[in-house]
């Protein structure tokens, strides 16, 4: 006779399990060197946003995570533009 556990489910998942989103970071938490390094990430302000929409709150407002989310999308694009013009030119 084998005894297996059953597989989480909606209804009986531990609240553990059930919230691992707010489990990702805990700013609050965290020293306060480890925290400013933590607001220069994008994915900081993306589980802020995650945050949101799944637990109906975050630390910071939703227009306030998307700022620095579109500021460093366009640093991400004018860095690999730049890059693939490098290449370009060198042949590559």
């Amino acid at each position: 006779m084998s005894t297996t556990t059953p597989k989480p489910t909606a209804s009986n998942e531990t609240p553990d399990k059930a919230i691992q989103v707010e489990k990702l970071t805990k700013l609050p938490e965290m020293a306060p060197l480890a925290r400013a390094v933590a607001y220069l990430s994008p994915l900081t302000y993306i589980q802020d946003l995650m945050n949101h929409a799944v637990l109906r709150a975050g630390l910071l407002p939703p227009w306030l995570d998307l700022i620095p989310l579109l500021v460093s999308g366009l640093l991400f694009l004018l860095v690999s533009m730049r890059m693939h013009e490098r290449s370009r030119r060198l042949g590559y």
